[in-house]
């Protein structure tokens, strides 16, 4: 997969994402069940190993960076951010993780007095397969 992100001014203050996975239910079209929902400060994962961070976000962050030209801390600049032939690598899924349709939802945000100011929200659709 490939993709672009344009941000428009720098951000300063601590990034916060809401992370969540959901699979598809059988013999629905649109229902889904939470699987795993986590929110955190992106700003305490980059440029962090998973191993100095062991859970399955900072997994996934670690996986990110790697197709990424975003940078490895904070404050995160002004730039258009690429991410280039992006694929999920086998070692970041669980064990468990069942063979199915997935819905993972990624929404960025500052914490404000007033509650929330989102910069974004993405939707991706997986698809797992046995081998």
């Amino acid at each position: 997969m490939d993709c672009e992100a344009v941000l428009i001014q720098n951000i300063s203050e601590p990034l916060w994402n809401r992370f969540s996975v959901e699979l598809k239910l059988k013999k629905t079209i649109n229902s889904y069940r939470p699987v795993f929902i986590y929110e955190s400060n992106i700003c305490e994962f980059l440029g962090k190993t998973a191993r100095e961070t062991p859970n399955l976000f900072a997994i996934w962050i670690q996986n990110v960076l790697r197709y990424s030209n975003l940078p490895k801390s904070c404050p995160i600049l002004a730039n258009t951010y690429s991410w280039h032939n992006f694929r999920i690598e086998k070692n970041s899924l669980p064990p468990v993780v069942l063979v199915g349709y997935y819905r993972v939802n990624f929404t960025n945000f500052l914490k404000t007095n007033n509650g929330r100011l989102t910069i974004n929200n993405s939707t991706i659709i997986l698809i797992i397969k046995m081998k």
